[in-house]
């Protein structure tokens, strides 16, 4: 597939980006998480009306295989499970909040 290029950028490094954001619940997911920080599974699910576990739960493991957030497990018990931006999700974060300033 042929690159459209524009003002010497490859418009084809943004598709996946474009696709994740498009997915349903993934901008308010990296909103919630990049105000709240640091987030268990429930504590996300409890800013979220009407999201299925199943469905948070690919949602999260998509964000995390595109390195926007970090999933951290700790050895405890019962386990702990928590979830963060990483500084890629944050940059996405940031630009979320200022695109939702345009008027």
């Amino acid at each position: 597939m042929d690159c459209e290029i524009i003002d010497y950028k490859c418009l084809c490094a943004l598709n996946p980006t474009f696709q994740l954001l498009g997915m349903k619940w993934v901008p308010e997911l990296i909103t919630i998480l990049g105000y709240f920080t640091r987030l268990r599974f429930n504590e996300i699910q409890s800013h979220l009306n009407h999201i299925s576990s199943t469905v948070l739960a690919n949602r999260l493991k998509d964000l995390e295989d595109q390195h926007y957030l970090k999933r951290v497990e700790f050895a405890e018990s019962p386990p702990r499970v928590e979830y963060s931006l990483t500084p890629k999700g944050v940059f996405i974060w940031e630009t979320l909040q200022q695109l939702s300033n345009i008027e």
